[in-house]
């Protein structure tokens, strides 16, 4: 029988040996895969076979435990997988942190600038050992000495020389660590046959010494203290020319046909372990093997592309995920969706402070309650601690700091309620506010107006002379002096004064109301501090900040940018105001405690149909925020591995959640409808449907909900996935409007 592996000699310029294509290891597994069988063999033939899962090796290896004297494992990718993909982002995150390493030296060297040296070395050490009779190999420490006395010359001491070398080794060290963890099948079946007293070793090509490897197997676990190591840098030799095989069959003082290796390339662990005398089984994880190579895939097409840079992301994510995805719908959900984009945002949150150099971060309550859970992981490492801004979360919200904010009850504060609440009477403004009905309902009545009469234009002239009546201002002007003195102190309270200092505000947006009722309220005050605004996203509307001092920025969406990638997953604003919100109540004022010295806030109390639903939501809640959180750890690793800005990400994350939003599927429509209700804290207590359940488009009455439904496409998805897409053009049809 013939068998289909390369027999080329090694050319590649890199000294690398080259691995079958995908198509010839699918023709090997196929032709091998008929020799697996659970019953002993006899004699001394060769074993050669592919088997596809740790089960089927286990169960062939225990059958046959008297077949063989010696069993050989690979390490990498057969008892360690790789959490990331390409492994060649391991020595990226070195170069990086030798270019910071040396700058702060006074050398100025880049990490592509870095790397490119280290290629150049490792091609020099692999020449000189094939002039010296040994195969195209080195060891690591050889690798970075020489790489520190190209890098820095005659610029530093031998010692400090030293120094670079040995704290170089360990990041490597520690880098490689990171990106690995055990194979829990294969590990189990490791240890199982130490237990059995059999002989096992492991052989490695490897540019790292055995001592090295040895530590990063018992790092994850495997108890390989006294387990003989092959390790090609070390000994030169490597398995692809078969090599190290014959050294450690001396070494070991075993009949090849006696042994038998396990590994998962095609070519060096098994093609070149048969040619050898070796029994051969190629452990051939297909779906290990199709991660990886899209992985690779990915990573190539995102050199010069962002949309491919966030692909990659997103399946990188996925790829270092440690447990299974929870079966629970809210869980993936937002994992899948909601975290993408909540950890970008705050990733842009991160890049902006460092620019702005931001002071104190203020997360206002309630959204910003994950928005501050997921930056503060971020920040740890992200930001140097000399850096990292304080950090509060802050009590405030529309309602709690309107009232500070106006200096009179006129059409203008009306108009700002009216596009908030989009229905409703006087009653609805007052209550926003937080004013008592009286004696502005008494004041009302005598100009023919009822507090629950729909206001539909502000220059109405009942209302228009309801306002300019002197009882009416002078009943609120008291109220507001109270209002903004408990504001100001709350604000002292969280460290908020200082002229010279940058204080953000960070909240899920839309219009930045609390940051222009805090300017508007105290924006005179000789210590009030430049004031920026950071904020999920950011809309047209009644364009407060326009001309404000002040600074605000969409982290993900900000209508200045005239993007229709961007605006597309704000057309369900209500599912980010749901998921990012804290569990406890919204804020609806401020009261003196503990003898007038400290100030706290009011939370709105059960009892009152919005806070009743909300708190109805809070277990789904939680679980979304779990899923948020998940995602997010998971993304800050992939983030330190690839060096990629939030920018790069964003375009792939976007286009995602334009999935979810305007192109949902019918079972996500149908679990956020009945799961979810949505409360608006600038309301009087009402609490709506995030969409319509049962839309027939048959029924004209059903089209009129769907137009005032907080989430059309999903409304219209339950009929069809064409009639949602559909809606969406024609939305983005009035792009100016919105």
């Amino acid at each position: 029988m013939s068998w289909g592996y390369s027999t080329r000699p090694i050319s590649h310029p890199d000294w690398e040996v080259n691995l079958l294509s995908r198509t010839a290891r699918h023709r090997i597994s196929g032709i091998l895969s008929h020799f697996h069988r659970t019953k002993k063999f006899s004699g001394p033939k060769q074993v050669r076979m592919a088997i596809r899962s740790p089960a089927s090796l286990r169960e062939f290896l225990l059958n046959n435990l008297d077949r063989f004297d010696v069993i050989s494992f690979d390490v990498f990718d057969t008892l360690l997988k790789r959490r990331i993909e390409p492994p060649d982002l391991v020595k990226e995150q070195s170069a990086a942190f030798l270019s910071k390493y040396l700058q702060s030296l006074g050398i100025p060297l880049q990490p592509d600038d870095i790397l490119a040296r280290r290629k150049a070395i490792e091609i020099q050490l692999r020449r000189r050992a094939v002039a010296e009779g040994f195969d195209a190999e080195y060891i690591f420490t050889e690798l970075a000495e020489g790489l520190i006395d190209d890098c820095t010359a005659a610029a530093v001491s031998a010692r400090l020389k030293k120094r670079i070398v040995d704290t170089f080794v360990r990041q490597e060290l520690e880098s490689e660590r990171q990106a690995l963890s055990p194979h829990p099948e294969m590990a189990g079946l490791f240890s199982e046959l130490l237990r059995k007293n059999k002989r096992v070793i492991l052989s490695s090509d490897m540019y790292l010494s055995a001592e090295q490897i040895r530590g990063l197997l018992s790092a994850n676990g495997l108890p390989v203290r006294d387990t003989p190591l092959y390790v090609s840098g070390e000994l030169k030799l490597c398995k692809g020319t078969g090599r190290l095989f014959r050294h450690w069959i001396e070494s070991q003082r075993v009949d090849p046909r006696r042994a038998v290796h396990i590994g998962d390339n095609a070519e060096c662990d098994f093609a070149a372990a048969l040619s050898v005398g070796l029994s051969a089984i190629h452990f051939a994880d297909p779906a290990s093997q199709t991660r990886r190579e899209r992985l690779l895939n990915l990573h190539r097409a995102a050199a010069g592309n962002d949309l491919a840079k966030g692909k990659y992301t997103l399946a990188l994510c996925e790829q270092i995920r440690n447990h299974p995805l929870r079966d629970d719908f809210f869980f993936r959900y937002s994992s899948q969706f909601l975290g993408p984009v909540f950890a970008v945002a705050m990733h842009r949150l991160v890049e902006q402070v460092r620019q702005y150099g931001i002071n104190q971060l203020l997360f206002t309550a309630r959204e910003g309650f994950i928005f501050k859970k997921i930056y503060e992981r971020f920040a740890q490492s992200l930001i140097p601690h000399d850096q990292r801004p304080n950090t509060v979360y802050a009590y405030f919200s529309r309602r709690s700091t309107a009232l500070a904010s106006v200096q009179r009850l006129s059409p203008r504060e009306v108009e700002r309620c009216m596009l908030k609440t989009k229905h409703g009477g006087l009653g609805m403004v007052l209550s926003a506010y937080g004013l008592p009905q009286e004696p502005f309902a008494a004041i009302a009545a005598e100009y023919g107006i009822a507090l629950d009469d729909p206001i539909h234009r502000t220059d109405e002239s009942r209302l228009v002379k309801f306002l300019s009546d002197g009882r009416v201002q002078s009943a609120v002007a008291p109220l507001q002096r109270s209002a903004a003195a408990k504001l100001e102190a709350y604000l002292t309270q969280c460290g908020f004064w200082g002229r010279n200092r940058k204080a953000g505000l960070v909240d899920v947006g839309w219009e930045g109301s609390v940051q222009f009722n805090l300017i508007n309220a105290f924006g005179q005050r000789q210590d009030f501090p430049q004031l920026f605004g950071f904020y999920l996203g950011r809309r047209r509307g009644l364009n407060l900040l326009d001309f404000s001092p002040s600074f605000a920025e969409g982290l993900l969406y900000d209508y200045r940018n005239y993007s229709v990638a961007e605006r597309l997953p704000l057309e369900f604003l209500e599912i980010f105001e749901e998921a990012a919100r804290a569990p406890h109540g919204t804020t609806m004022g401020y009261r003196w405690a503990d003898g007038n010295e400290t100030i706290r806030p009011i939370l709105k109390q059960p009892g009152q149909a919005d806070r009743d639903c909300e708190i109805q939501n809070n277990p789904q809640l939680a679980v979304l925020q779990q899923g948020i959180l998940d995602f997010a750890e998971r993304y800050l690793e992939v983030v330190r591995w690839t060096g990629y800005g939030s920018q790069q990400i964003k375009p792939y994350v976007l286009a995602t959640a334009a999935r979810f939003v305007c192109l949902p599927r019918k079972n996500e429509v149908r679990t956020v409808i009945q799961g979810l209700n949505h409360a608006k804290d600038f309301d009087a207590g009402n609490s709506f449907e995030l969409g319509t359940p049962d839309f027939n488009p048959l029924r004209l009455g059903d089209w009129k909900k769907v137009k005032r439904a907080f989430w059309r496409q999903g409304s219209l998805a339950r009929t069809s996935r064409a009639l949602a897409w559909l809606a969406t053009i024609c939305r983005m049809s009035f792009f100016g409007s919105w």
